[in-house]
């Protein structure tokens, strides 16, 4: 007997490909930015989005098009990479697979956004299956739900949504939803949906947006430094108990309906998936009586989805959604770090193998607007040569802990602009301040000393206490 089957299974590859920026500035109409590229693949088997069983697969390449913006230059990658001539693809690549869900930080300026629309619409992530073929993976229609913890300075963790379309709304499948949502900071554009709290929703926690903004990129900390210091985390929400948060999931959470029986008396349930795919699925006629199991199963695409975590966008469709739990690829201090002290000094030495006059030449702009204004005009700064290489050295002293602090995280943040341009040092040193403790009777003694031998001065022994 042969059976056609009108509800097929689909193999596809789902991924995601996320860009987190590191920093940014502007020099005229340049915008110079740079990015950590962050990427992985799931192999999904699915039956209309419902049934599915994922595992994670390593990528042979990922072909990033970034034109119109230019590629200064790639930083810290895990893997090998290649860059076209004209500077606008950039291609990392791996023989035995890219295991690395980090990729590397790339540094591009550009003159407007177009490169965004390119890089969604033609760059590829492919591994090679067992037949040495390649196959593409879907990614560029899916969305990301970035969750990070213990963000610098208030050791929070954020939430994050990464599309490359506008969205509307949110879903989001948590197994233990409590009144901890409402005591959550949340973008002032965000409104939760009155229902989330209610039994019938207890896992779930659904908000939506009537505004359109970029979440092309993320940015897990914006450090600026114009007239003062300013630190913004462009996210949808912080929360402060952050394992509460990490809890989030995105688990397949379709219910069968079971309120019905198939002619052999038999639920959805308690029918084994593979004889539902092969003899039910698509069958459904008078002799099953009440029982549809495309309407009741699951497995074929039927049940009830029960609030799993998805974003949905405008037009509206119901995206792919990942969820990732993304570190942080620069060092980061926090307050516990650093020794209280009466001042801090911030020191930062590069190194470009070039002339000094090659160097102010060419890139002293671009690193120095790396800085901002306002810093720049904060910062000493030195420069010498020796070989034919030209030494850079900025250093800034504060009495504001929390100030160095966040200019030393900053420093961390930056790349360096050129392959000819090496980070040779980023140091934070505490200037401690000491309670001198001297006994009555040292005192005494000196006192008398002085008199006896006519000296204005008098060697003490101390006891040094840190403040």
């Amino acid at each position: 007997m042969l059976f056609l089957f009108n509800l097929p299974l689909i193999f596809t590859l789902k991924g995601f490909l996320l860009l987190d920026t590191r920093y940014s500035t502007i020099i005229g109409n340049t915008t110079y930015s740079a990015f950590d590229i962050h990427t992985n693949v799931v192999d999904s088997i699915e039956h209309v989005n419902n049934f599915q069983i994922e595992t994670t697969e390593t990528l042979n390449a990922v072909t990033l098009y970034l034109n119109t913006a230019t590629i200064m230059n790639v930083y810290g990658n895990s893997t090998d990479y290649v860059i076209s001539n004209d500077s606008t693809t950039l291609i990392f690549y791996s023989t035995v697979g890219i295991s690395n869900a980090f990729l590397g930080s790339i540094l591009l300026s550009y003159s407007n956004d177009t490169w965004l629309t390119n890089l969604q619409r033609y760059s590829l992530l492919e591994r090679l299956n067992s037949t040495n073929q390649t196959e593409s993976v879907d990614w560029n229609t899916s969305a990301s739900v970035v969750i990070r913890s213990n963000v610098f300075p208030d050791n929070k963790c954020h939430l994050h949504i990464h599309s490359y379309d506008s969205i509307s709304t949110i879903s989001l499948y948590h197994d233990n939803i409590n009144q901890n949502i409402e005591t959550s900071s949340w973008r002032s554009d965000v409104t939760l949906f009155p229902t989330y709290t209610t039994s019938e929703h207890d896992d779930n926690i659904v908000f939506y947006t009537t505004n359109i903004y970029d979440t092309k990129t993320i940015n897990s900390i914006d450090i600026s430094f114009d007239s003062n210091i300013t630190m913004n985390a462009k996210s949808f929400a912080t929360f402060t108990d952050c394992s509460y948060i990490d809890q989030l999931t995105r688990s397949n959470t379709c219910i069968n309906d079971d309120s019905s029986v198939s002619s052999n008396n038999e639920t959805c349930s308690m029918i084994q998936s593979a004889n539902l795919l092969n003899f039910y699925c698509g069958f459904s006629n008078a002799s099953y009586e009440n029982f549809n199991p495309d309407i009741d199963c699951c497995a074929c695409g039927g049940g009830f989805n029960k609030y799993n975590t998805l974003v949905q966008t405008q037009n509206p469709n119901i995206k792919n959604t990942n969820i990732i739990h993304l570190q942080n690829t620069s060092n980061v201090l926090s307050e516990n770090d650093v020794v209280n002290g009466t001042n801090y000094v911030i020191q930062m030495l590069v190194n470009f193998e070039m002339t000094c006059t090659d160097f102010q030449t060419n890139f002293g702009s671009i690193f120095n607007a790396q800085l901002g204004q306002y810093l720049y005009q904060l910062l000493t700064k030195s420069i010498y040569e020796h070989e034919l290489s030209c030494y850079y050295k900025l250093t800034l002293e504060t009495d504001d802990k929390m100030f160095a602090i966040a200019l030393s995280n900053y420093f961390n943040r930056l790349i360096p602009i050129t392959h000819l341009q090496t980070i040779l040092y980023i140091d934070l040193q505490t200037i401690p301040s000491y309670t001198y403790v001297v006994s009555a009777s040292n005192l005494t003694a000196a006192y008398n000393s002085r008199n006896n031998t006519g000296y204005c001065t008098y060697s003490i022994n101390t006891d040094a206490i840190l403040a």
